[in-house]
C-alpha cells in the first residue's frame, strides 16, 4: 500500500505528461489536491496494489480532461478490512472538454470488480464528480 500512498506526486507527473507537451507545466498546476492518507492502511494484494495506483490515476486525468482547474480530494483510509479510495473535484456541473465514449469509468470499474472490489461514481458532495472504491485487503473478499 506504500506504492500508492508514496505516489500520488508521481502520479500528477504521469497524469500531465499525458497531455501535449505545451499542456504539461498547466496540467502540473491545475491538479491542486487535498491528500488524506491515512497512516495504517491496510495491506493489498499486488492486483489490488496496481489497482489502487491506476484508480487513483485515471480519477486525476479525469478530473484534468472534464473539470479543469479545480481543487481535488484524494482519500486512502481504511475502512473495516479493506481500503477506502475516495477522489471527488470541486468542479461546477458543467463538464468540460468531455468525450462521449471514453473508456475511462468502464476501464476502473472492470479493474476493481477482478480484484473483488466495489466502484461507485456520480455528482461530488460539493458538486463535481466523485469516484470512491473499496478494496479488499489481503485478497479478501
Amino acid at each position: 500500500m506504500a506504492l500508492v500512498a508514496q505516489s500520488l506526486g508521481r502520479v500528477q507527473s504521469e497524469v500531465a505528461d499525458t497531455f501535449l507537451e505545451s499542456d504539461q507545466d498547466r496540467a502540473r498546476q491545475a491538479i491542486r489536491r487535498v491528500a488524506e492518507l491515512s497512516p495504517d492502511l491496510p495491506a493489498l494484494t499486488a492486483q489490488a496494489t496496481v489497482t489502487a495506483y491506476r484508480v487513483v490515476q485515471e480519477a486525476l486525468t479525469n478530473v484534468l480532461r472534464h473539470a479543469g482547474k479545480v481543487p481535488t480530494h484524494v482519500q486512502l483510509a481504511p475502512m473495516d478490512d479493506r481500503l477506502l479510495i475516495d477522489i471527488w473535484d470541486a468542479g461546477s456541473d458543467v463538464v468540460l472538454g468531455s468525450s462521449p465514449g471514453g473508456l475511462g469509468l468502464m476501464g476502473m470499474r472492470e479493474r476493481v470488480l477482478s480484484c473483488g472490489g466495489e466502484l461507485t461514481s456520480g455528482p461530488g458532495p460539493e458538486g463535481g464528480f466523485r469516484v470512491r472504491v473499496v478494496l479488499p485487503a489481503d485478497g479478501t473478499t
